[in-house]
């Protein structure tokens, strides 16, 4: 799950396969790099919960009232897809392709 906030990301994983100790620490607060959202960051904590959840398909984000909705689409581009490169071509492998957008219920 990828909470989206003005002040950066919160990032966390669910499952039953694991304890919920094993769990949180595959979360992870993600702040702001100076102005902007750190898709990079996002990128690489994703992607070592892809290790753990390999058959996973799916991430639920929530974002933040309010938010830009280009903010929301790099971040669902950045959780459905990375580039990786052999030799000189580069090529897209799928992260979590099915991107649900959720709401907190206040």
């Amino acid at each position: 799950n990828v909470a989206v906030k003005k002040e950066g990301f919160s990032v966390s994983a669910l499952g039953t396969a694991f304890t919920q100790e094993e769990l949180d620490l595959l979360g992870r607060e993600i702040p702001l790099r100076g102005k902007d959202h750190d898709y990079a960051t996002l990128g690489v904590t994703l992607k070592g919960i892809k290790q753990k959840f390999p058959k996973s398909d799916t991430v639920i984000l929530t974002p933040d009232a309010g938010l830009r909705y280009e903010l929301l689409v790099r971040t669902m581009d950045t959780a459905r897809e990375y580039e990786v490169k052999e030799g000189v071509a580069m090529h897209s492998v799928a992260l979590f392709p099915t991107v649900v957008v959720s709401t907190l219920v206040k």
